[in-house]
């Protein structure tokens, strides 16, 4: 777990703009993705479409983040 805690306070020192911050927390969905935490993964998207809505970001980015969310409550389903 220690790990874990580690890669996230690094990966956040290095999303400094808010594209880099939601490329993150995709990347942090598929980590507890692997790890099983579906609830966890689906709030790492509802994380990065406050950071889009906030930031008025490129619609494909959004499409990238619905994209992950709908795939993690496919992996809920099953």
């Amino acid at each position: 777990m220690d790990l874990v805690i580690q890669w996230t306070e690094q990966q956040e020192a290095l999303a400094d703009t808010a594209e880099k911050r939601v490329r993150f927390e995709l990347q942090r969905a598929d980590l507890y993705i692997a790890a099983g935490d579906f609830e966890g993964a689906l709030q790492c998207c509802d994380d990065a479409f406050v950071q889009i809505q906030q930031e008025n970001l490129k619609d494909n980015i959004y499409e990238e983040v619905v994209a992950k969310q709908t795939h993690i409550i496919g992996l809920m389903q099953k």
